[in-house]
């Protein structure tokens, strides 16, 4: 039996994810998570992070 291809780690706790498995991918920043759950962890623990760039991509002032 040969040796699993190893495709990408978990951006959050480093799983070693390998060809044929399913994962979370995150466009932005071109990571790979082993589920929706390690994500979130990771979000978590970003939060200030996550919230300075959704400002910054996303909100501005207006004049009403």
């Amino acid at each position: 039996m040969s040796k699993p291809i190893l495709a990408a780690i978990c951006n959050e706790c480093n799983t070693e994810l390998h060809e044929g498995q399913s994962a979370f991918y995150d466009d932005k920043r071109e990571v790979h998570y082993c589920n929706q759950g390690c994500y979130i962890d990771w979000a978590r623990d970003n939060v200030d992070m996550l919230a300075y760039e959704y400002r910054k991509e996303n909100c501005g002032r207006v004049d009403l």
